[in-house]
């Protein structure tokens, strides 16, 4: 499986590599401010207009969840995560409102 990080996905370049990316044997990680990450996910994969939709009308929150990714794998130093200067962890919930059991594994 192919790992890809793309910063800069709200938009012009970075969204394009994303749409570029995306797809089966891909996990793609992608980096915006939290707000634009959801607006360029909304403006890539728009509401309404999926064959899934025709089963449950969700395809578009299955789409978003596969691009994102179910995990995310962040290095831990003397108890601390490294994360970049605009970095952050954040939970997308793109399939509800529900409740959702969050692991944190701490190697």
């Amino acid at each position: 499986m192919k790992r890809i990080f793309i910063t800069g996905a709200s938009s012009g370049i970075g969204a394009a590599l994303a749409l570029q990316y995306a797809g089966p044997g891909v996990v793609l990680g992608l980096a915006a401010r939290r707000k634009d990450l959801l607006d360029a996910l909304g403006r890539l994969i728009p509401e309404g207009v999926w064959r899934h939709d025709r089963v449950d009308n969700n395809a578009a929150a299955h789409i978003k969840a596969s691009i994102l990714g179910p995990s995310e794998t962040i290095p831990v130093s003397a108890g601390r995560l490294l994360l970049g200067t605009w970095q952050a962890v954040m939970l997308v919930e793109l399939d509800g409102p529900r409740e959702r059991r969050l692991v944190v594994t701490v190697r």
